[in-house]
């Protein structure tokens, strides 16, 4: 796997080293994110992921830093969390839509309890909201995501709704394209 910080140094200091996340230091969203989930009630699993959500890189070209192949996660956050860490980096975001199976972006589909489908559907929208508490940018895009939101997570998609301007284009069409790339994964039910 390759990284975008040599792999001789702990897992904190490629964090430090990380490049900038929409606008913010790498670690800081990443603490950030987790944040959300704590004031979300998340159980200690589900924080734990939201604090590493993005090690393992993601299909939009963030580098990972992490070697899921070294298990250097696990002793930190646990079997659990990392879990979750490795199935967001993976994930087809479009997939959260259908609750019990998720898609990968490989294209490979898991079955998935309903525990997993809410964890990943909250490190989703902790992780959006979390930037688009900075960059304004409104999160329509998670309507699709209501039904599973905890109470918080719903005020906290509302409270943005309302001070939020319309994500941008290139955001839109990600997220369009994703949906297809769903659609054609699970084709109509």
């Amino acid at each position: 796997m390759e990284t975008g910080v040599a792999p001789d140094t702990s897992l904190r200091e490629r964090l430090a080293a990380a490049p900038s996340h929409s606008g913010t230091a790498f670690d800081t969203h990443l603490e950030a994110t987790a944040a959300l989930l704590r004031a979300w009630g998340a159980r200690g699993a589900l924080e734990l992921a939201g604090r590493y959500h993005s090690v393992y890189g993601n299909p939009h070209g963030r580098l990972a830093l992490a070697s899921r192949e070294a298990r250097e996660l696990i002793p930190i956050i646990g079997a659990e969390a990392e879990r979750l860490v490795w199935l967001f980096a993976e994930l087809d975001r479009g997939s959260l839509a259908r609750p019990a199976e998720i898609a990968l972006v490989s294209g490979e589909r898991i079955a998935v309890s309903g525990q997993v489908h809410a964890d990943l559907v909250h490190l989703h929208a902790a992780n959006e909201l979390e930037q688009a508490t900075r960059t304004g940018v409104d999160c329509r895009l998670l309507e699709p995501l209501r039904p599973w939101l905890c109470p918080a997570a719903l005020d906290a998609l509302e409270r943005q709704r309302a001070v939020g301007r319309p994500a941008p284009s290139w955001l839109a069409k990600r997220y369009r394209r994703l949906a297809r790339r769903s659609a054609r994964l699970f084709g109509a039910r």
